[in-house]
């Protein structure tokens, strides 16, 4: 083999390995590795080193959180900014305190909506108040990060490169189901449950369409998780959280109304006001021209 074979030979080796390591799929699964290897190695290990603080919810926990969360942030930036060599626009700073401030008041205002309702019709009954601003804070904390390590996997890596390859529409259908399939583990989960995640993937993947910026659908999955705490229903079947709720509540209804066990997410108000916003995104979507089509339609086309 001559040296200019060789050389020949190297370089389409390189070529061939690059291209690999950008496929579509072979991107979302490194994404998504590395992505819950840093979350988890960064909760665990932080856990290690300030496990003796105390209180453990208010104080312990928002901590390993607030830990967790900057590594998260800061491993995506740096991962996506070397391996797609770009610019890593979808946590553009200057756009956070917008985007989490509209992401915040939407999903209070769409949990509070669905409360009244219940209140107004009987089922939901304030018992007595907890209300602290500490413990508040604390579980703002600790919900913003949750959010945020589901959103960066969910929203910033899989559908926004499914976005990429198979549009918007595609894209829409495989994420939320696999967002969707990802809440099966939880306590009291049964077919609405996962019904309502896949909606609920759905609205937060077009939040992300709308702004091609992760802070509107961190910060709205982070005002709905924390409204429900706020108003002391179940999160998600989940009962670890409810030492961070501002009241001690009664729910009491028609389980497919007011949701059962799982929360207010199983109840058919909540999932309509979720179809009634992810409706609302996508017409915007389509009004500014921001759909997404296929990246194999797009080379038809070029052609």
């Amino acid at each position: 083999m001559t040296k200019s074979t060789e050389a020949n030979y190297q370089s389409n080796s390189k070529k061939t390995i690059s291209k690999f390591f950008h496929i579509p799929f072979i991107r979302i699964i490194i994404g998504t590795v590395i992505m819950g290897f840093i979350y988890f190695l960064f909760s665990v290990l932080i856990k290690s080193i300030t496990g003796f603080i105390e209180p453990e919810a208010t104080i312990g926990r928002p901590v390993r959180a607030i830990i967790a969360l900057l590594a998260l942030l800061f491993g995506y930036n740096l991962l996506f900014k070397y391996y797609e060599r770009r610019k890593v626009m979808e946590l553009s700073i200057i756009h956070l305190p917008k985007d989490g401030l509209l992401g915040l008041v939407v999903g209070a205002l769409m949990v509070s909506v669905t409360i009244s309702f219940f209140a107004l019709m009987g089922y939901y009954q304030v018992l007595s108040n907890n209300l602290s601003i500490s413990s508040l804070l604390a579980g703002l904390i600790v919900l913003t990060s949750l959010a945020a390590v589901e959103e960066v996997i969910f929203r910033g890596v899989i559908y926004r490169i499914c976005e990429e390859w198979l549009g918007t529409n595609m894209a829409l259908i495989i994420s939320a189901v696999l967002f969707g399939l990802a809440h099966m583990p939880n306590d009291s989960a049964n077919l609405v449950s996962i019904i309502s995640a896949i909606f609920g993937g759905i609205m937060l993947c077009l939040a992300y369409s709308a702004t091609k910026r992760l802070w509107l659908p961190i910060f709205l999955h982070t005002g709905w998780n924390f409204s429900q705490l706020f108003y002391g229903t179940n999160l998600s079947g989940l009962s670890e959280f409810s030492v961070y709720s501002g009241f001690k509540s009664k729910l009491q209804g028609p389980e497919w109304l007011v949701g059962g066990e799982f929360g207010i997410e199983n109840s058919v108000v909540a999932i309509i006001i979720v179809v009634v916003v992810a409706i609302t995104l996508y017409y915007i979507m389509v009004k500014s021209g921001k759909l997404v089509k296929p990246s194999f339609r797009k080379t038809d086309i070029a052609g």
